[in-house]
């Protein structure tokens, strides 16, 4: 007697049903992998933030940029930047001021440490999240997401 091989119908089933459970998956893991895009730039930014907080302790005003998709950091007038990290995959970040919410191109951080308030804005796709960042202090607030 030989041994019974699949069909063609039964093959086609266990395909069909492996795409589902990967389809089924794939959705639950895309709103997880956005999420943890949008936690790495804020905390990319913030870090970016502190550490020019830290430079501008040498006397010259520093700068904290957001444009192009990356974010940058000058001291002085040199217009090439000390630090620079580009952002997370498809991720737009601006930096707003609170009152008006109108674009900053740049945040100045004086000698002492202390920039204006500015919001950090994060959008990727549908979701958007918004951090207050104190200019004083440089502590953020809780991010506030919204779209989601």
């Amino acid at each position: 007697m030989r041994p019974r091989a699949f069909t063609l119908v039964e093959c086609l089933a266990v395909v069909a049903l492996m795409a589902l459970a990967v389809a089924t998956l794939a959705v639950g893991i895309a709103p997880a992998t956005g999420e943890s895009r949008l936690r790495e730039a804020r905390s990319m930014v913030l870090d970016l933030d502190a550490r020019a907080r830290v430079l501008s302790g040498g006397g010259e005003p520093v700068v904290l940029a957001v444009a192009g998709g990356s974010v940058r950091v000058r001291v002085g007038t040199d217009p090439a930047p000390v630090l620079e990290r580009g952002l997370p995959a498809s991720v737009e970040a601006a930096l707003l001021a609170p009152e008006s919410r109108g674009v900053l191109p740049e945040v100045c951080i004086d000698s002492r440490g202390r920039g204006a308030d500015y919001v950090l804005s994060l959008r990727l796709g549908g979701r958007r999240t918004e951090t207050l960042v104190a200019g004083l202090t440089g502590y953020a607030f809780a991010a506030r997401g919204e779209g989601r």
